[in-house]
């Protein structure tokens, strides 16, 4: 996938990876149609030699005509179908963002121009959880991406299934307590792309793991907080990710003296923790709860950057009872989203 746009005002957009990476993905899921061994990792350094191990080792000179003739007609299908199905980049000018909408192509002054229709509800939610997956995934392998693809190939008259199946694999995949590392799970998946693991959200979200915390748990927390309350005002329906990496203590480890919001019990929990940029932590630093909350109202009046900071600061006062609270209510909260999710066999699959 490369950069697209044109000239004169059209829209530039790019893609969420590289070929290298892309052909890596497309070489999983021809080796699993085969009925091959996976690959032992997703490396772009390794590309080659990846391909000379797994794809062109012990076949002669017409089994690789034959290989390659069946490994290029795949990738341009799935080619086509990632750049129809997957997010990308795009530029409004002021900032990049992750989105998935028609993409219309017009002629003015006999010059072309490509531009994007409104999303829809689906669209929206179907971008905004892969846009979660991109920011809490290693940039390097997304893995997620195979068993993804592999599904819409498999199943292509079902475009309406695909949100529906990415949330089921998200939960399974990710927030259960599916055992092997990433490319093994995934793997998994290609064989059996309903499986079910046990989630594991509720064992998780009460540790006190403070700075130790997945990120992948408080970005999911956001998509399903963004999912159960659509339509709950403009500044959450409008709700985008951006990359954080850096876990926030809202009632800080060193408070300041004249801080009367402070937390103990809870200090480490995942009640008082929230995940901000590296700027925002060092802004915040060990300012007192009052004084985080104004600043946090201020910056974030047209938009939200964070619904679960959101929830937090419409306390006025910080405590560890409140803090405990707020926990409960996002495991109550995560709890809902995942009991909501579709099966193979669900009435919404085939709806």
């Amino acid at each position: 996938p490369d950069d697209e746009g044109g000239r004169d005002g059209t829209l530039w957009m790019r893609s969420i990876i590289g070929f290298p990476m892309f052909l890596q993905h497309a070489l999983r899921i021809w080796l699993h149609r085969q009925g091959l061994p996976d690959l032992p990792r997703i490396l772009d350094r390794e590309l080659l030699e990846l391909f000379e191990e797994h794809f062109f080792k012990e076949s002669d000179e017409a089994g690789r005509v034959e290989r390659c003739r069946s490994f290029i007609k795949l990738l341009w299908e799935l080619r086509y179908l990632f750049d129809k199905h997957f997010i990308k980049w795009v530029d409004r000018g002021d900032e990049e963002i992750h989105m998935i909408s028609p993409l219309s192509r017009s002629t003015s002054d006999g010059k072309p121009n490509l531009s994007r229709g409104r999303e829809t509800e689906t669209q929206q939610g179907f971008g905004l959880l892969q846009s979660m997956l991109y920011h809490s995934q290693e940039i390097t392998t997304h893995y997620w991406i195979t068993p993804l693809l592999n599904y819409i190939h498999e199943n292509p008259q079902e475009a309406t299934n695909y949100y529906l199946y990415l949330r089921h694999l998200d939960t399974h995949l990710l927030g259960s307590n599916a055992e092997g590392s990433l490319i093994e799970r995934t793997e998994t998946f290609l064989g059996n792309p309903w499986a079910k693991h046990e989630p594991t959200h509720r064992d998780e979200l009460t540790q006190p793991n403070g700075v130790q915390f997945r990120h992948y748990w408080f970005y999911k927390l956001e998509f399903a907080l963004w999912f159960l309350a659509t339509g709950k005002d403009s500044r959450w329906s409008s709700f985008r990710f951006t990359a954080k990496n850096s876990v926030e203590h809202v009632s800080p480890q060193t408070p300041v003296k004249q801080d009367d919001n402070r937390v103990e019990k809870m200090l480490h929990r995942f009640g008082n923790l929230a995940l901000v940029s590296r700027s925002l932590n060092s802004e915040y630093s060990n300012l007192p709860f009052n004084e985080k909350r104004q600043r946090f109202i201020n910056n974030n009046k047209s938009r939200v950057d964070s619904l679960k900071m959101s929830l937090i600061y419409e306390h006025e006062t910080w405590s560890d009872d409140l803090a405990l609270q707020h926990e409960q209510e996002m495991i109550t909260r995560m709890t809902e989203y995942v009991e909501q999710l579709p099966t193979a066999n669900s009435p919404s699959i085939n709806a």
